[in-house]
Formats: structure tokens, sequence, C-alpha cells
């Protein structure tokens, strides 16, 4: 990529060339991110280029990117991003189209600023209160949910109490204080509910857990 006029366009970070035999991608942004450069008009004239440069690196990064300069103008060219796009899936690379060189230089630019960077770091202010918001809510439904759980399990101790039978005590008075408060005619009253597992419900309340010799 010596003589790429890309280069030209690349100020906003420091590089170098490397003459390395061993050295298989056009730009290396770190050691685990690099590019390879192809444009549309010489990929027209040589189909296997892309290829035999893919082909080149084997296991090698695990950020891959094509850079795909569109350079043949107003030109249809459907069928060659259709055809790199499946080759770029096949290999484990990710397309990225551009229309300018500088374009191309800002794009190795990013990847090589952000290369040590945290994904939220590109989050704008807006969408990380969003996803802070969406945690903490998710954290507190993940906290009722267990609690509700809980009552589940203590409650269908109880003869003839189902876990139905629960979820409709626990929507009607709210919570177990409001529960262990009622009265049986109250647990009478609800679907579902009648004389026996009402007793039931309401003596695991209010009956002592010894009875007296």
């Amino acid at each position: 990529q010596k003589g790429n006029s890309l280069l030209k366009y690349i100020h906003n970070v420091s590089w170098r060339f490397t003459v390395k035999e061993e050295f298989l991608a056009d730009y290396e942004m770190s050691p685990r991110i690099c590019a390879l450069y192809l444009s549309v008009r010489y990929h027209k004239m040589n189909r296997s280029y892309i290829h035999g440069r893919i082909s080149k690196l084997r296991n090698h990064y695990s950020c891959r990117v094509l850079l795909l300069h569109i350079d043949d103008g107003d030109n249809h060219n459907d069928d060659i991003l259709i055809e790199l796009n499946k080759i770029c899936c096949i290999n484990h690379l990710i397309l990225i189209c551009s229309w300018s060189y500088l374009e191309c230089a800002r794009y190795i630019e990013s990847y090589h600023f952000y290369r040590n960077k945290p994904p939220d770091c590109l989050m704008s202010s807006s969408y990380k209160q969003y996803i802070n918001n969406k945690k903490m809510k998710q954290n507190q439904l993940t906290e009722q949910e267990n609690k509700r759980e809980d009552v589940i399990d203590v409650l269908t101790q109880i003869q003839s109490i189902t876990s139905t039978n629960v979820s409709t005590v626990m929507n009607h008075f709210g919570s177990v204080a409001a529960l262990s408060n009622c009265t049986h005619d109250q647990l009478t009253a609800l679907p579902g509910f009648g004389n026996k597992k009402a007793k039931s419900l309401f003596n695991a309340f209010n009956k002592p857990f010894k009875t007296s010799k």
C-alpha cells in the first residue's frame, strides 16, 4: 500500500511502513485489528486478487475489515457488493463501503483510536442513560420476581394451597403482611378459595406452631 493515495489523508494518527514479508494485511490498526483495502475498479479487473489476500490472513486477527473503496462513479455495483458481502461473511470479515480516500482514512484512524476502548465509549450520553435505566429496571424486576418465588415456595407448603392460590391472594392483598392480617371470610370470598383452603391459609398465620399438651 506504499503507493496508495489513501495514505495522504491519514493525519490524525501516527503511522509507518512495515516491509516485513510476513505482514499479512494492508493496514494493521492493532495486533488484533487489520484492514484489507480494495477498490471496485481494481476488483473488476482482477477478481481473484481479494481471494488471495484473504487466504493469507488465515486465522490471524480477531477483527478483520475489508475496506471497499467505491471509486467507479455512478455505475451500478450491486452484484459486486453482493459478491463481496458473501465473501466477507464466509471469511469472517467486516465489509465497510467508502466513497472517497478521505472516508477510508477516517475508518482506519477510528479503528486505531478506539482499539483499546470499551464498547460503551461509542454511545451517546442519552443512550448510556437509556441503557443504565434499562439495567436498573431489569435488576428491580429480578428482585421482585425472586421475592415472589420465595413467597410461592413458602405458602405452597400449606396443605391444599397451590401457586395459583398464592398469586390470587398476593394480587388481592399486595403483601404478606396484609395477608397475615386478613379474616377467614375475606379469604373465602376470593376466587378458587373454598372453606377448606381459606381455613388452612388462615390457620397458618393465626394458629400457634406448637399445640399445648
